[in-house]
């Protein structure tokens, strides 16, 4: 990261460790990390970057290891990787019609609709707009 080593243990404890753990399928123990990235990167940038530029598409969009957009962005990180664990792992999610329908989107490997979900499943979350299942 280009950060001294005490900031850099910080960071990924504050940060890396919690995204890396919500960004697992614990059903099959596969880490999703570079794919939940890609996603937030799909989201923010409008452009799904490539498998294998995820890395890179993440450093340009950061360049600066310390700067306060990338610890800004990280903090949103860490959030919506809480709703990407329950994304990837729908038994988490305590509403049973809504983890249902997690589990219909997980099935069916409707995961390019993950950029799409995230915020929206955030705001549900958070309260932003109520609304009811039928």
């Amino acid at each position: 990261m280009g950060l001294p080593r005490k900031e850099q243990e910080q960071v990924f404890r504050k940060f890396w460790e919690p995204i890396e753990g919500n960004a697992r399928n614990v059903e099959v123990n596969e880490s999703r990390v570079s794919d939940f990235i890609r996603d937030y990167l799909t989201l923010k940038q409008k452009d799904i970057p490539n498998k294998g530029a995820v890395y890179a598409k993440f450093k340009e969009r950061f360049p600066a290891p310390n700067s306060p957009e990338l610890m800004d962005a990280l903090v949103e990180i860490r959030e919506f990787s809480n709703v990407y664990a329950r994304l990837l792992n729908p038994d988490l999610e305590s509403d049973a019609i809504i983890a249902l329908e997690l589990r219909y989107i997980r099935t069916l490997e409707i995961n390019v609709s993950y950029p799409f979900l995230m915020p929206v499943y955030r705001d549900f979350q958070s309260g932003v707009n109520k609304f009811r299942l039928i």
